[in-house]
Parts: C-alpha cells; sequence; structure tokens
C-alpha cells in the first residue's frame, strides 16, 4: 500500500517488520504458517508449494479450510502449540491408513485425505528411534555443544568431519549440520541442502539406504545393545524376547506366526555365527529396525 509506517532513524526497523508481518490484516504470514504446520503433519501443505504463495506456486486444495486454520492461528494468540492440538484432535489426522478402492477412485492422489497419508519417517527420527528403541537415547542430555570448534574454525578441518562425534547417544536436534561435512545419515535420508531454504522434504527410496539399515554404524552399535539387552532378560523365554522385540519397536504384539518366523530365523542366525547368540539376535533385530512398519508413519 501507499500509506507505509514511517521508521525512525533511530530504530533498525526489525520490530516494525515483525508488527507489520504479524498484523491481523495481513494475507500471508498466518497462512503461511498454518500451511507448514499442516504439511509436516500430513506430509502435503493446503498449499502444496509451502515456499510459494505467488502466481507461479500452486492453488490451494481447500481455500477455505487454509483461510480458517489462518484464522485461528491469529485468534490464538499466534500459538503454534494451539495449532498442533487442533490438526492432532481434528478426524483428519485420526484416521487410518486403510486403502479404499472406490475413494481411491475417486481421488486416487489423496488430496481430500479420504485416508492418513502413509509417510516415511525423516532423517533425524529414524535415528533417534533406532536409538530409543534399543534404550540407548539419552533424552536428558544438556552437556554443552558436540561441535567443538569456534565459528568458522571447523571449516579447514572437513577431513575428520570436523570432530563431531554423530553417534553420541543424544537427539538429532543436537547434532550440528556442518555444511561441508554432512552426516551421513541425513545424507542418506533426504535431509535438504542446508545452505538454501526449504520448507519441505523429498521421501526418496534408493538403495544407499538400504545399505545404511543393514551396514551403518548407528544400526550395527544399537541392534547389537538391543539384541543384548534382550538376552539378558531372564524373567522371559525366547518367545517373550520376540514378543518385547514386537512390542518395542513396532508397538504392537507380534502374531503367533511371526512368533514362529522370528525363533526359526534366529536359529539359522546362530547356526551361520557359529553359536552367538547375540548377532543372531542382532540380525533379527536389525530386520525389525529395517522394516517398513518401522520407517513408516501408519
Amino acid at each position: 500500500g501507499d500509506q507505509q509506517p514511517v521508521i525512525g532513524k533511530e530504530t533498525s526497523g526489525r520490530l516494525q517488520l515483525a508488527e507489520w508481518l504479524t498484523r491481523k490484516d495481513h494475507p500471508l504470514t498466518s497462512r503461511v504458517m498454518a500451511n507448514r504446520i499442516w504439511r509436516w503433519h500430513f506430509g502435503r501443505g493446503i498449499v502444496p508449494t509451502v515456499d510459494n504463495f505467488g502466481r507461479l506456486g500452486e492453488k490451494p486444495s481447500n481455500q477455505a479450510l487454509l483461510d480458517y486454520l489462518a484464522v485461528q492461528f491469529v485468534e490464538s494468540g499466534w500459538s503454534m502449540k494451539q495449532m498442533h492440538r487442533t490438526l492432532m484432535l481434528s478426524n483428519a489426522y485420526q484416521m487410518s491408513s486403510n486403502f479404499d478402492a472406490k475413494a481411491s477412485e475417486a481421488d486416487p492422489e489423496n488430496v481430500s485425505l479420504w485416508r492418513f497419508p502413509r509417510r516415511r519417517l525423516e532423517a533425524e527420527s529414524i535415528r533417534d528411534s533406532i536409538m530409543a528403541v534399543s534404550g540407548d537415547l539419552n533424552l536428558q542430555w544438556s552437556s554443552g555443544s558436540i561441535l567443538k570448534y569456534k565459528d568458522r574454525q571447523y571449516v579447514a578441518n572437513t577431513a575428520k568431519r570436523g570432530d563431531v562425534d554423530y553417534e553420541k547417544n543424544v537427539r538429532a536436534i543436537f547434532i550440528p549440520v556442518v555444511r561441508s561435512s554432512m552426516y551421513d545419515v541425513f545424507q542418506a535420508f533426504d535431509l535438504p541442502d542446508p545452505s538454501t531454504p526449504n520448507g519441505d522434504r523429498d521421501a526418496t527410496v534408493v538403495a544407499p539406504q538400504a545399505l545404511f539399515m543393514m551396514n551403518g554404524v548407528v544400526m550395527l552399535r544399537h541392534s547389537l545393545a538391543m539384541a543384548k539387552g534382550l538376552l539378558a532378560r531372564t524373567d522371559i523365554d525366547d518367545a517373550g524376547r520376540v514378543r518385547e522385540a514386537y512390542e518395542r519397536a513396532l508397538n504392537r504384539p507380534a502374531s503367533s506366526t511371526e512368533i514362529d518366523q522370528a525363533l526359526t530365523f534366529i536359529g539359522q542366525m546362530k547356526q551361520a555365527w557359529k553359536g552367538d547368540d547375540a548377532r543372531a539376535w542382532q540380525s533379527f533385530c536389525k530386520g525389525l529396525l529395517s522394516s517398513n512398519e518401522f520407517l513408516y508413519v501408519n
């Protein structure tokens, strides 16, 4: 508009910019934010091009819904927590992922969310989940930064990956993103290029991901810890250990068929590993942690 607020010479303009962005009549800020929160819950934004609300971006699949969420966001005091609560208590979020042939014929891309979209976990969640299921993840960590260098000092030391202990048993949120030496888990599972802003993420299915789930340091270390933890349980038999593993990794009980198959597989692995129980159970744990049921949100 023509009548813009005057920014005095004694101020930087940051506060005025923030006040302008969060005006109730601003057409974009609340919509952009509500759309991004929606995208991270459902895998696809109401406006699919979350970084582009301009003429070259895609149109919203449900304009009225986007407007409603934007208004609710402002009226709640711009509370992201309240917006998360609104979305997660909705019928759309609580739907199952079951397939329906009739609905698929009418809406093959599931744009109208007739079922919950099956989505793969993000790179950080895959890493953290493997550690958490094994019992190794430290949720109370607060000992400072993993990155030992001062600003920009690590750039000249990329050969040693900046001496960053990426395998430390802490949540991935504490892992520094060194652009010149990306963590291999992040690279394998589609962390966006950290040198450019990106409000969306791809979810590819490529061979290096399967190789990581078989031989990656995170998987090898923590699947073995999980196996040893199961073997340390003297209060249950092998069938009980299989049930415990299923409940811990997949959050559901194992069927009788799955228990039989698991015990048969573990027996075969014992022979292959010449009686090494820990390695045999590790192979079973790796199978669970590599399964689609573990890696995908249903």
